[in-house]
C-alpha cells in the first residue's frame, strides 16, 4: 500500500504593522494591506522592510520593526475572534482527515516561530502533536522562500521522498519553493485572487483550504514517485 505524505504550509496574512512611536512622525507612512502582499511568505524581514523600503526607507531598523510587529500581532490574536482573522477556512478539518487517511503533516513556515506558534495555537492546531509530525520555521534557516530549504527540512522531518509531498500555499514565493523542492503544489486564494494564483502556476487552484479534498491530495502524488 502506498504512503502519502503532505506538507502544509500556511502564512496567513498578518495585520498591518503598527507606525513608529509619535516622535518620529517624519518616517511614519501610511500604508495599505495590499503593499505587503508581494512579500508575504517571504520571512518577517523581506515582509516589514520591503515596504519600507517602497516608501524610502533606505536602511529600515529590521529588529525593530520586527519587534514593533510582533508586539501588534500577538495582541491582536488576544483580542476576541483574533484566531478567527487569521484561520485557514477548512484547514483544521483537512488536516484531521489527513491524519485519519494515514498520511504524515508538516508546517513549513518563512515565518519565525514566535508568530507561528502563537498563530497555530490561536486557531486551534493543540495539542499540536495531534495534527502536526513536524513544525518548522524561519529561524532555523538563512535562505527563506521562494528558496526550498524549508520544505526540504520538512519532509526531511517526515522521513520522506520531497517527490512524494504536496504543498498547499498561498502565496507566491510558496509555490516557488514547493516548485524548487521538486514537489507537488495546490495553490488557495486565501491572498491572491484566483487569476493571480493560476499566474503562479500550480497544479491546482482552490478557492480556500475548504474545497480541498484529501482524494485530491493524494492524487496530485506522481504514483510512480511514492514509496510503496
Amino acid at each position: 500500500m502506498a504512503l502519502f505524505h503532505l506538507a502544509l504550509s500556511f502564512s496567513p496574512l498578518a495585520p498591518t504593522p503598527p507606525p513608529p512611536p509619535p516622535n518620529n512622525k517624519k518616517n511614519t507612512h501610511s500604508v495599505s494591506p495590499e503593499e505587503f502582499i508581494p512579500f508575504v511568505g517571504t520571512g518577517e524581514a523581506n515582509f516589514l522592510s520591503g515596504v519600507a523600503k517602497q516608501r524610502g526607507v533606505s536602511e529600515p531598523d529590521v529588529a525593530k520593526l520586527k519587534d514593533l510587529f510582533f508586539a501588534e500581532y500577538l495582541t491582536a490574536l488576544k483580542e476576541e475572534g483574533g484566531g478567527d482573522r487569521i484561520a485557514a477556512p477548512g484547514a483544521r478539518a483537512l488536516v484531521a482527515a489527513c491524519r485519519a487517511a494515514g498520511l504524515r503533516t508538516a508546517v513549513a513556515s518563512a515565518a519565525d516561530s514566535v508568530k507561528v506558534d502563537a498563530s497555530l495555537d490561536a486557531v486551534g492546531f493543540v495539542p499540536r502533536g495531534d495534527y502536526f509530525d513536524a513544525v518548522v520555521t524561519a529561524d532555523a534557516f538563512e535562505r527563506l522562500k521562494p528558496a526550498p530549504d524549508a520544505f526540504l527540512a520538512a519532509a526531511k522531518a517526515l522521513g520522506a521522498d520531497p517527490r512524494s509531498c504536496v504543498v498547499i500555499e498561498d502565496a507566491p514565493a510558496g509555490v516557488a519553493a514547493a516548485r524548487a523542492a521538486g514537489m507537488r503544489v495546490l495553490g488557495v486564494c486565501t491572498t491572491l485572487s484566483r487569476e493571480q494564483m493560476e499566474l503562479e502556476k500550480p497544479d491546482a487552484v482552490r478557492r480556500d483550504t475548504s474545497e480541498v479534498t484529501v482524494e485530491e491530495l493524494m492524487g496530485l502524488v506522481d504514483s510512480t514517485a511514492v514509496a510503496a
